[in-house]
């Protein structure tokens, strides 16, 4: 209810104005009335204070309430036509406008009425108390003012309150004065629409509302709110009775209640975690972004429903969550597992209640952020601390097997050791070693050396082939036998043979000698069935690789010892017996340091791919955590835009700008880096491949982004180099057999020709001063499949092109391209074997093709063409 600093006084001019003036409240009951008001009316002398209007004019139209509510909303009304008879001579005629307190809220209605006589000569209206409204106008909030339009064109200001000096900072005399004082304050923005509205209101006598911008003079920024009602008088002008309020408050407090709505909105829509909010009925109020992703839902189709419309297996679970988050008050949270189309994901799950002042809860919000990153890296963590204990113990065992071959040249003590160290380290029930001999027509498996347990008998002995069954087989075909469990073994003579040794699990490797002479490492377990993994064969690999070592080392001493005796006298002979051996042995030597080497480098690559990956894991959750305190950080700084003194002087100490700039560039710097090394560690695991000498079905795409990645850094661009732009064109190849080590070796070997011919052509153009603008280094990379249905082509074969743009080559240079030591580079700068060894590795070990075709001045074509499947 509004009420004037001066009560008395506006009591005192209520009493002896003329004008009948009438001030309600919200809820149509009198505040004050003039006297007037009581005499026209015939109310007497009645204090009306706290009246309900309806009760004072019972007999009050519908369509004056319907007049009254719009006015309530904002509406002025009244014209010259609105009359209310009271007998056959006079009339009364109404108008109403609403009043606003001090903070810009309407705060209920003014009546005024004319008692007037119905004849239609008398066009205007009849003069008022011009100083009483002047006193009304200066207890009102805002500026009261009239405002005249008239048909020549001409617009003038006849009135303004004192609320002129408060809204515009000039007095309503100067307004009144010079009437363009105001409008020419009007912001240019909001002058097409101020004199649109006045020029629609002239038209239709329509009631005028209009919110604009005004720029005062000393510079500041001002919204006002304008509501008038339009008079056309007898001389054609138009008049606006209304009032101007000040709503700058109003507006900056809407913007920026709508700049929080947009940054909240933006913030839950772009969070990576999963957000919902349910009422307490249980129907989704909000999901963002993150919820329709994991769920393939659409917001549309989930807000308003509950988990049983939505997830109905699963609804009972929610709900009794729902129900104990909001009986406790507490947050809630768990774990789950949703699967998607890239796999099963897990989510840390929380649900809060959502409370009003009084504590008192109102919503139920949940927020699902997904750790399967985190779950991965804890899974490849403890994968890594078993394979780290497995390489350890293989490496152990491994250099013991070496010491012993150094030390010895005795098989039988190598064997033993070799035994004796496997059954320890894989904790088996038996470990043995036997040789296939071949007595007559009836070869047999003979067992010369076993560990055991104390309870098993020995098997140590003979064992025709024939009773062992299709296992010979397999073994003489250099083939690994391998049963997990002997009772699933599909062959029955063979299930019978392990049954009558008591084996429920065998994993068996093949051992040839360079003499031909064939061995057998076994390893078994007698109790329970064992599932072999794949490390476990790999580690016993590579014992049976030393074994071979050992056991040729021990044949050739052999020899060289027999040589000695039988050749006392050809002393000739005997110095090329032991310079064979001597070259042997530094072969053999040679092969064990980089089979160490090997070995080393998986590890150091192991061991640097652990904290990478932990790094890597978490620099996300790093930057989100940063992102929020940073957040956080600009939300206090617009909520306590002034801090103190201590506050400002470290914000300066730190350089709090920079470093809010600086962090997540680093942060994105730290995770470019920990990519670059994960990138670089499996193209060395990929590119060495020294667990895989054998022969295996791998991705040849593989083999060749691996290399690509570690010559990355001859390909890349530098300040006086443009780089070399690699094009892929990959066709969708199946699993290739080969020998991945010695196949990478040769795209390494070709690759690097490729590289050397294209920077000494760009050289070459620098240095003759030829234009290089226009020349792009370039390596063309083809992969296809060739179908073997012709003559030339007994079977699919894979082809790999590997084209640069360099120089090319002559033709009696390109003859001689695949000669050993034969090269084109400078002194020191090759050996002329890459190629040759290339041409063996793919003709010889793969027994495919090695093509060069070249052509002088526009570069080098070499086609890889080797078998899909060996023989």
């Amino acid at each position: 209810m509004y009420s004037p600093e001066n009560p008395e006084l506006f009591q005192l001019f209520l009493a002896h104005t003329t004008v009948a003036i009438a001030m309600l409240d919200r809820e149509m009951r009198y505040i004050f009335t003039s006297h007037q008001w009581l005499t026209d009316h015939s109310l007497g002398e009645r204090d009306l204070t706290g009246c309900y209007h309806y009760d004072i004019f019972p007999e009050i139209s519908p369509r004056w309430k319907t007049i009254y509510q719009s006015c309530l909303a904002g509406a002025w009304s009244g014209t010259a036509s609105d009359f209310i008879s009271t007998d056959d001579a006079n009339s009364i005629r109404w108008k109403s406008c609403p009043w606003y307190d001090k903070a810009g809220e309407i705060g209920g209605i003014i009546l005024f009425t004319e008692i007037v006589t119905r004849s239609p000569t008398e066009a205007a209206l009849p003069h008022t108390d011009t100083a009483g409204l002047s006193t009304l106008a200066t207890n009102l909030p805002g500026m009261i003012y009239q405002f005249v339009l008239c048909p020549n064109g001409t617009q003038n200001f006849t009135y303004a309150s004192d609320g002129c000096r408060d809204i515009y900072g000039i007095e309503p005399e100067t307004a009144q004065q010079d009437n363009r004082q105001i409008m020419d304050m009007v912001h240019p923005d909001d002058r097409q629409s101020l004199e649109k509205s006045i020029a629609v209101s002239a038209e239709t006598l329509q009631a005028f509302t209009w919110e604009g911008r005004f720029l005062l003079e000393s510079g500041s920024l001002k919204w006002v709110q304008a509501k008038s009602l339009p008079q056309k008088q007898a001389n054609g002008n138009i008049v606006w009775n209304g009032i101007m309020i000040d709503i700058s408050d109003r507006v900056q407090t809407e913007i920026a209640l709508r700049k929080t709505q947009k940054l909240l909105e933006n913030v839950i829509d772009n969070s990576p975690a999963v957000i919902f909010v349910k009422d307490l009925q249980g129907r989704y109020i909000l999901v963002n972004r993150g919820f329709e992703k994991v769920y393939n839902l659409k917001s549309q189709n989930v807000i308003g429903k509950t988990d049983r419309e939505i997830f109905p297996q699963i609804a009972d679970y929610l709900e009794n969550q729902d129900q104990q988050v909001l009986k406790t008050r507490t947050p809630l949270e768990w774990e789950d597992i949703v699967p998607s189309s890239d796999g099963l994901h897990y989510y840390m799950t929380v649900k809060f209640p959502i409370c009003d002042e009084t504590g008192i809860p109102y919503a139920i919000a949940g927020k699902s952020t997904d750790i399967t990153a985190r779950k991965q890296i804890e899974a490849a963590k403890e994968q890594s601390e078993a394979r780290y204990r497995d390489l350890a113990g293989r490496e152990k065992l491994l250099n013991r097997l070496s010491n012993q071959i150094r030390n010895t040249l005795d098989l039988d003590t190598v064997l033993e050791t070799t035994i004796q160290e496997i059954h320890q380290l894989l904790k088996l029930d038996r470990c043995a070693y036997a040789w296939y001999q071949l007595q007559g027509e009836s070869p047999a498996w003979d067992v010369i050396k076993e560990a055991r347990n104390p309870n098993l008998p020995s098997l140590l002995g003979f064992y025709p082939s024939p009773k062992v069954g299709s296992v010979s087989k397999l073994l003489l075909q250099q083939r690994i036998l391998r049963i997990d469990d002997a009772k699933l073994v599909s062959e029955e003579k063979l299930q019978t043979f392990l049954q009558s040794l008591g084996y429920t699990s065998l994993l068996a490797l093949p051992i040839q000698t360079p003499a031909g002479k064939i061995g057998v490492l076994f390893c078994g377990h007698c109790n329970i069935p064992r599932n072999w993994n794949d490390s476990e064969v790999e580690m016993l690999q590579a014992v049976a690789d030393q074994l071979s070592i050992a056991i040729n080392q021990a044949e050739l001493y052999t020899q060289s010892l027999e040589t000695a005796v039988i050749a006392q006298k050809q002393t000739k002979q005997l110095e090329q017996t032991l310079q064979k051996l001597q070259n042997t042995q530094s072969q053999l030597v040679q092969s064990e340091k980089m089979s160490s080497l090997g070995q080393l480098v998986a590890g150091v690559a192991h061991e640097i791919n652990n904290p990478v990956n932990f790094i890597y894991g978490n620099i996300a959750h790093a930057n989100e955590y940063a992102q929020d305190l940073l957040k956080l950080l600009l939300l206090y700084q617009q909520e306590y835009p002034q801090p103190s003194e201590d506050i400002q002087e470290e914000i300066a100490a730190v350089d709090l700008d920079f470093l809010i700039t600086d962090l997540p560039k680093l942060l994105s710097s730290m995770k470019i880096g920990a990519v670059r090394i994960r990138e670089i560690v499996n193209s060395l695991r990929n590119f060495s491949r020294l667990d895989e000498a054998d022969m295996k079905a791998v991705d040849i795409h593989e083999g060749i982004d691996s290399t690509l990645m570690i010559l990355q850094n001859r390909l890349k661009a530098k300040p006086d180099y443009p780089g070399i732009e690699v094009i892929k064109e990959y066709e969708k190849l199946p699993p290739t057999e080969c020998y991945p080590g010695q196949l990478n070796q040769v795209f390494m070997n070709l690759l690097s020709n490729a590289i050397d011919a294209l920077e000494y052509t760009f050289t070459s153009y620098q240095n003759t001063g030829e234009c290089v603008r226009n020349y792009q280094p370039q390596i063309r990379i083809r992969t296809e499949i060739v179908k073997g249905d012709n003559e030339l082509l007994a079977q699919d074969c894979l082809t790999v092109r590997i084209r640069d743009n360099g120089p090319g080559m002559t033709p009696e240079i390109e003859q001689r391209a695949f000669d050993p030591f034969f090269t084109t580079k400078p002194v020191g700068l090759g050996t002329g074997l890459g190629l040759s060894i290339s041409y063996q590795i793919v003709v010889e070990k793969h027994g495919g093709k090695l093509l060069c075709s070249s052509e002088f001045g526009k570069g080098t074509e070499f086609v890889i063409q080797i078998p899909l499947q060996q023989k």
